[in-house]
Order: structure tokens, then C-alpha cells, then sequence
């Protein structure tokens, strides 16, 4: 994460042969910076003999909390481990899925999800280009505006390729719209319930990666991977010759630039809210609404309130020009997505169909206008360049 120079990561892990496997396939700058703990006496004994009382206070140890949900005795391992070093750290115990809104997914799960989904695949090469400038495309996000736009959002759909965000698939669906394609890449971290939804449809397309979920119930004609260029992603991916898109934080980021990757007249925002409309931050038809009431564990935190979205009430002006709630982690995503707007305005324009979302620069309000029925060509499947060498892992081990 933020390790450099002047200071030390401690990795706590139960399963030797796993970090074996997660260091072998990653470039670490300060590996000789790096401390492994694995015997629960040993973390013990390091961190009430070999810490000064004068560093406590700069120490962060942060948990990942699936890792404790593989079995009963990993439960018991972690649990223990957390109950001592939150009696020696206090209040600097965080967890990953507590205190970031896009949790990174834990590497037992991405060597699952790969082994489920490295058969050959094809590509989102296959659309580069593929709106060649003649079709608009309508991103649609399931920030809480879009249930304003429903009407909108459907007669819009009969001229505009339509490319759904994650959770906003519900959305859609569940107003008998359906999206030609889908981004998805958040490994489940809210629910996999939009994904069994796409299972059920014939012909919506599905653009993910291999570390997000397996998705062998899905034809290969319907399935396009890319990389995020990072983490065990580097085990299939030849980083010469492959198509990225980084998670960047959050999955609009890589679906903004697929959006732009497939060339449209211009791109159509929806639902790209960083704020909370009416005290929501998502929309009411889709499963991540869940997140917006405070029942969650994933965020009951040591620090409590401090860290629950909707008590974090920062202020952004939107482009109806009312200030609207957002959260310091909204925010900073919102600010991310500006800049990458920013970059990729030079060659499209953008503008957004919903009023109530925090006001973007280089994105204008979109006037409503009478446009053609969209016509789509057939496009050119290409597979997946893989590493083979690497996939000759014995994943059982």
C-alpha cells in the first residue's frame, strides 16, 4: 500500500503457501521492509516485546475481515489475534472492509475466481472502436437519481448503447430496461445479486475481469475480460500486450473508460451521483441500497460513527446548483472521476441526464432530443492473450 523508505509493513497470514504464491507474482519495491508473522504466539510476542511504547501510536494494522470467514479455525486464529492487538493498539485496529467504500478482495478469492475463469476468453479488444463515433452511449450508475429518470432512462434506450454499472443492472431490470452490456468488477463486495440476474438474460453483454466471480454460467459469446493490471491479475496477463482499465477506487472509473474505449458519438451520464439524493446513495431498485441503512457489519468500526457514510456530511454543489450530502469517500472518488473526465473530454463530449448529481467539470446537461433508433454491428471476437507459462500453477496446492 504506502510502503516506502521509512517504514515497515507486518503481515499477519495463517496459510504460508498462499503469501508464497501472492509474493512470488507481485513486484514489491521494500520487500526487505516486509515482516511475516504467522504463529500466533510469534505476533504476540513481536508486538509486546519488539515495539517501543513510543511507536504504538503510529501503527495501523489493518484487517482483512473475509479472511477470518474461511473456516472455523481461521475464525478462531484471526479472532484471537485481533482481540490482542486491540488491547495493545486501541484505536489504530481498522479493517479493510470497514474503512474503504471498495474493499479490495482478499487473494484467496481472486485465486478462486481465476481458477474458475482462465479457460480461453475473449476480450474486450473485440469493441474497441466499436460505436465508431456514429451511436451515442449511456453510462448509467446506480447512484440514487436515476429513479427520478426511469421514463427517460427507457426512451433513451431505444437510440443510446446502453453500458449498466454493477448494481444499476437491478435497476434496469427491474423497469424492464435492458442494457446491451454490463461492467461488473467488484468481486461481490455488496452482493452478487446483479450478476445471478444476468445469468437469467440471453443477450446482455458481460464485461469483467477473472478476479471478480465466476461466471462460467455465462456463454463465452457474452463475456469480454480486461485487466485491472494489478495484484494475481499479473499471473494471466501478459502486461505487453493486453487492454487495462484500473479499478482506480471504484468500478464507474474503468467503466468510464470502456465507455470511451468503444468510441460513441458522445457519452450520456446517469446515476453518477457522489452525493446522496434524499438521503440515499443508491437507487431504491438496486440490492446496494442495502449499504445506506446502518445494519451493516462491514461498517461497524472501531471509530464508530466517524466512518458511517451517511453521518459523514460533507457538502457538494450539484448540477441542479442545490448542495447535496456526500461522503469523504464519495468525494474523493468524485474528484478522481473529474480528472479522468478531464483526460478523456479532449476527444468526446460528456453530458449527464441527471440533474441531481454532483456537478462534473467538462460535463454539460443534456438536452433531450429526438434521435434515430440505434443501429449495432456485428463486431470481431478476439481472444485473451494469456501468460501460459504461469498458468501451469497447481492451483489445488
Amino acid at each position: 500500500m504506502s510502503l516506502n523508505a521509512k517504514n515497515k509493513a507486518i503481515i499477519i497470514e495463517k496459510d504460508i503457501e498462499l503469501l508464497k504464491l501472492i509474493l512470488s507474482n507481485i513486484e514489491i519495491k521494500y520487500a526487505d521492509r516486509i515482516i511475516i508473522l504467522s504463529e500466533e504466539n510469534d505476533v504476540l510476542l513481536f508486538f509486546n516485546n519488539f515495539i517501543r511504547e513510543d511507536n504504538i501510536k503510529k501503527l495501523v494494522v489493518i484487517r482483512h475481515i473475509r479472511a477470518s470467514n474461511v473456516s472455523e479455525e481461521n475464525k478462531n486464529y484471526y479472532d484471537n489475534i485481533t482481540i490482542q492487538l486491540s488491547n495493545i493498539i486501541k484505536e489504530r485496529l481498522m479493517s479493510l472492509t470497514s474503512n474503504y467504500y471498495f474493499a479490495p478482495i482478499w487473494a484467496r478469492n481472486i485465486i478462486y475466481n481465476m481458477h474458475s475463469n482462465c479457460s480461453s476468453n475473449y476480450s474486450i479488444e473485440s469493441f474497441k472502436n466499436y460505436l465508431n463515433k456514429e451511436t451515442p452511449l449511456l453510462l448509467v450508475s446506480a447512484g440514487a437519481s436515476i429513479d427520478n429518470y426511469i421514463e427517460k432512462i427507457k426512451e433513451l434506450s431505444e437510440s443510446h448503447f446502453v453500458l449498466a454499472v454493477s448494481h444499476s443492472l437491478n435497476t434496469l431490470l427491474n423497469n424492464n430496461i435492458k442494457p446491451n452490456a454490463v461492467v461488473s468488477t467488484d468481486g461481490g463486495f455488496y452482493s452478487l445479486t446483479h450478476i445471478l440476474s444476468l445469468f437469467k438474460e440471453d443477450d446482455i453483454l458481460l464485461f469483467t475481469t477473472h478476479t471478480s466471480y465466476p461466471v462460467n454460467s455465462i456463454k463465452n459469446e457474452r463475456k469480454f475480460f480486461f485487466s485491472h493490471n494489478e495484484s494475481l491479475e499479473k499471473i494471466l496477463y501478459n502486461t505487453k500486450d493486453n487492454i487495462y482499465f484500473p479499478m482506480e477506487g471504484s468500478v464507474i472509473m474503468p467503466a468510464l473508460r470502456i465507455a470511451e474505449f468503444l468510441n460513441p458519438k458522445y457519452i450520456l451520464l446517469a446515476g453518477c451521483d457522489f452525493c446522496h439524493v434524499d438521503d440515499k446513495s443508491h437507487s431504491k431498485y438496486s440490492n446496494a441500497i442495502a449499504l445506506d441503512f446502518i445494519t451493516s457489519n462491514k461498517i461497524n468500526t472501531f471509530e464508530t460513527k466517524k466512518y458511517k457514510r451517511l453521518n459523514d456530511y460533507n457538502k457538494i454543489k450539484c448540477f441542479d446548483d442545490c448542495l447535496r450530502n456526500t461522503s469523504s469517500s464519495l468525494l474523493s472518488y468524485k474528484n478522481h472521476f473529474e480528472s479522468l473526465v478531464a483526460d478523456l473530454s479532449k476527444n468526446i463530449d460528456f453530458f449527464t441526464l441527471t440533474k441531481e448529481s454532483a456537478k462534473i467539470e467538462n460535463v454539460n446537461i443534456y438536452n433531450m432530443q429526438k434521435s434515430s433508433n440505434k443501429q449495432l454491428k456485428d463486431f470481431k471476437y478476439i481472444k485473451e492473450k494469456q501468460n501460459k507459462e504461469l498458468l501451469k500453477i497447481n492451483w489445488n496446492h
